[in-house]
């Protein structure tokens, strides 16, 4: 290269490509899941860390179900579940997957009202819960509004078998199918729900032969066996209630539950023993200048409340009294009360009067440099500090005798004082 030959420019570097954006599973992709035959995998989540490692694992679909009002809220059923608690829900889940199709349930009393009903529901699920479709359970007696529904454009996915929300009229969590009419009622269900639009079924406790003829029967996906309960997979929960009403189809792919137990133990363990909180758990730093500039302050600020007397910087009480009898005295004031205000920190607080009796012994010079009687209950001003708090708070009191521009029956020091049988 020749002497003052610039160096060759290096060649531009490739542009990285961007990443493509996850996109989120419609009812489409489900169908077209099913007709090439590729397993679906269904999943519950409640909120957003569930959320988030099912969206992680590649679950399809989300269900934000009712059973939240189970494993989550603790109660018996899942009748008592609201659509607020729904709603809220699923905007925590929406809020932590990127790519299943969320699917919210809705919940006991929210559609078996009619078709209206239904689609009020669905609507907010929709619009305020952020989800794709809803579920509903039922058979025959929703079919009309799943149809009202699909007219709308909203998605639905049925639901038969045994629908937990008529664990009352049932009599508790039973399978279905186990005789030829339930069978026949579980098919028939089915076929109804699918004539109605919706784009999947889920079969919930019913014999594989029952679930076989159904598969056979309707064209959409059947969400069998494979919709588990989010804690249900993992274990999470030890306690009896769970115990009772976990079901017998879900299988356990871990212990979590005896995993956070023992965690919860070992830290209740460090705290009694001393050994957390620790200074390796103290990263916070302040510098020495700062340090000793507030230790000075910290001192100066500990010595004048003790100098104060307790742990309350004194306060200044001003007080201005009219009589009971005076008429019109003090124009601002009202007839019978007094006014007391607390010079407090630079605040001027709105304080109750004394007792009519302290007024009287107050004014005439009596008791100075004494704390007044506690604030009587029909004062102005009333708030909600206690006794104890007025009496540390006042050390001195000044009682001013307020112009009255026609006094009748004069002013305090020169009236009367019926109330309390005290004359001057």
């Amino acid at each position: 290269m020749a002497e003052g030959t610039p160096p060759p420019r290096p060649p531009p570097a490739a542009k990285a490509a961007a990443p493509t954006p996850t996109r989120r599973l419609t009812v489409t992709d489900i169908r077209r899941l099913y007709t090439t035959r590729t397993p679906i995998v269904m999943l519950t989540a409640a909120d957003y860390p569930s959320a988030v490692h099912g969206d992680l694992a590649g679950v399809d679909i989300t269900l934000i179900g009712d059973s939240l009002g189970m494993v989550v809220l603790g109660r018996p059923t899942t009748q008592t579940v609201t659509v607020g608690e729904m709603l809220h829900h699923c905007r925590a889940v929406a809020a932590g997957s990127a790519r299943p199709l969320l699917v919210g349930d809705l919940p006991f009393g929210s559609y078996e009202g009619g078709a209206d009903a239904a689609l009020a529901t669905a609507t907010r699920f929709i619009k305020e819960g952020s989800v794709g479709a809803v579920k509903l359970e039922g058979g025959r007696r929703s079919a009309a509004a799943v149809s009202a529904l699909v007219r709308a454009g909203i998605a639905v996915m049925g639901h038969v078998g045994l629908t937990p929300q008529s664990v009352s009229a049932v009599g508790g969590f039973r399978p279905a199918g186990r005789d030829a009419a339930g069978a026949a009622a579980v098919l028939d269900d089915a076929l109804a729900v699918a004539d109605a639009g919706a784009f999947a079924i889920v079969l919930e406790c019913v014999p594989p032969a029952v679930a076989a003829a159904v598969v056979d029967a309707v064209d959409v996906p059947p969400m069998g066996g494979q919709v588990l309960v989010y804690h249900d997979v993992l274990g999470m929960l030890t306690h009896p209630h769970h115990a009772a009403v976990a079901p017998r189809f879900c299988k356990r792919y871990a212990d979590v539950g005896d995993v956070v137990h023992r965690a919860l133990v070992a830290y209740g363990a460090d705290v009694r023993a001393g050994a957390f909180p620790s200074p390796a758990y103290a990263p916070y730093k302040i510098g020495a200048g700062a340090l000793s500039e507030f230790r000075a302050y910290a001192a100066k600020v500990a010595a004048a409340r003790r100098g104060g007397g307790g742990d309350r910087p004194a306060a200044r009480i001003e007080c201005v009294v009219v009589d009971g009898n005076g008429a019109g005295a003090a124009a601002h004031l009202p007839r019978g009360r007094c006014a007391v205000r607390v010079a407090r920190r630079g605040r001027m607080l709105p304080r109750p009067p004394s007792a009519a009796g302290a007024r009287v012994r107050a004014a005439r010079g009596e008791g100075q440099g004494r704390p007044p009687p506690p604030p009587s209950r029909g004062g102005m001003g009333r708030t909600s500090e206690p006794e104890e708090l007025w009496r540390t708070r006042c050390t001195a009191v000044t009682w001013v005798r307020p112009r009255c521009p026609r006094p009748r029956g004069g002013v305090l020091g020169g009236v009367r004082h019926a109330r309390d049988g005290v004359r001057p």
